[in-house]
């Protein structure tokens, strides 16, 4: 089920519950999915629009080995904006923060941003980043890491 509210092109809200059930007969299991979900978008000016989505997902797997019922449950909230600094210029950034719970716990941050070229000719030029810092509960410390990534593209266009 999905319900969206939208008062004019400049903002909206969408918002969503599904639930879904299945059988794995192969280890003889009973598997759900219940999520939730709420997404928006504002454009304040014609050049900056602001944007976030929440999302919420419980995970269950029922009649493993020990026959009790083995959870997990994920949160995750993304946030971000984009502005067009004049014609042929535009930035965005974005936070992204994601956890999950279970055996297992994860805590995952996403810092990104990027700022975007389009010449005339049609070159553009980019350059990016990405800070990436994902963590697991102690009981698999090893899984951690940072990611960082920066990268500057030119792509050779025609001309407009």
């Amino acid at each position: 089920m999905q319900i969206s509210y939208t008062p004019g092109w400049r903002m909206g809200v969408t918002g969503g519950w599904s639930r879904l059930f299945w059988e794995n007969t192969d280890i003889a299991t009973r598997n759900s999915i219940i999520s939730r979900d709420l997404s928006g978008w504002w454009i304040p000016r014609d050049d900056l629009t602001l944007y976030a989505a929440y999302l919420k997902q419980d995970y269950g797997l029922f009649g493993l080995a020990d026959l009790t019922p083995y959870a997990s449950d994920t949160e995750s909230i993304v946030c971000g904006a984009t502005w067009q600094v004049c014609e042929p210029l535009s930035v965005d950034l974005s936070y992204s923060d994601s956890e999950s719970w279970g055996p297992v716990g994860t805590d995952r941050h996403i810092i990104s941003g990027g700022v975007n070229y389009l010449g005339s000719s049609g070159d553009e030029w980019s350059v990016n980043m990405v800070l990436d810092d994902f963590g697991t509960s102690e009981s698999a410390p090893t899984w951690d890491y940072d990611a960082d990534l920066f990268e500057v593209r030119y792509t050779k266009g025609t001309s407009r």
